[in-house]
């Protein structure tokens, strides 16, 4: 066996019934039917082991890992790997999986945060609260998944966001923490749900659904 090469290691004796791979970081081993199975981390994380959980199960991001005696990847994962927000510049990055989450450098510690309600993250110092803002204004979520499902309030389907009037089309509702706010389009515009923003009726389709059109 050559020097700081890993030897296979049974994890159908092991409590956890998982085990850490011999070379790859994102792979494990785990027991099922008294069989050792290799399993592979998803989206970029690795094997965390320890009886302890990670963001997915046994996996969490490499930052939280120490992979020094196992540093082989899967292509896919060489091309999926969680930035660490401690090496930019701006000290913040987005999540990788999910884009209602970002990561911040404090105190060297890579930390993670949710947007608020409704929102994504679009980078520091953007956006309309804490680095986030409506995700229609960009492809911020393309090949991505929202973490957190929608809060509801009185006429807000998330805590944060602008959305259609119930009666009328002329109408609309900007929320702000679950608050909802009566905004009226103005100069004969009526509110496109599409775009959510005033807009001229012959680009605003469904009106016909409301009683009220003024």
């Amino acid at each position: 066996m050559a020097v700081g090469q890993r030897q296979f290691s049974d994890p159908c004796k092991s409590k956890t019934r998982t085990t850490s791979h011999e070379d790859q970081c994102d792979l494990y081993y785990e027991c099922y039917d008294d069989q050792a199975v290799v399993q592979s981390c998803p989206n970029g994380l690795v094997y965390l082991g320890k009886r302890t959980r990670g963001l997915f199960g046994v996996c969490d991001y490499d930052f939280n890992v120490d992979c020094s005696d196992r540093p082989a990847r899967s292509l896919a994962q060489q091309q999926a790997q969680q930035p660490d927000p401690c090496d930019r510049k701006t000290r913040v990055v987005g999540d990788i999986t999910y884009c209602d989450r970002y990561w911040e450098c404090v105190a060297g510690t890579p930390q993670l945060y949710d947007c608020p309600n409704g929102l994504v993250f679009v980078g520091r110092n953007r956006g309309i609260a804490e680095g986030c803002d409506y995700p229609w204004r960009g492809s911020y979520c393309d090949s991505k998944q929202l973490a957190n499902p929608p809060i509801s309030t009185e006429h807000c389907d998330w805590l944060y966001g602008i959305f259609g009037h119930e009666t009328s089309c002329t109408r609309y509702w900007t929320c702000w923490n679950g608050t909802a706010t009566e905004q009226f389009c103005i100069g004969g515009l009526l509110y496109n749900e599409e775009t959510h923003a005033c807009d001229w009726p012959q680009n605003v389709g469904g009106c016909q659904k409301h009683r009220e059109y003024h």
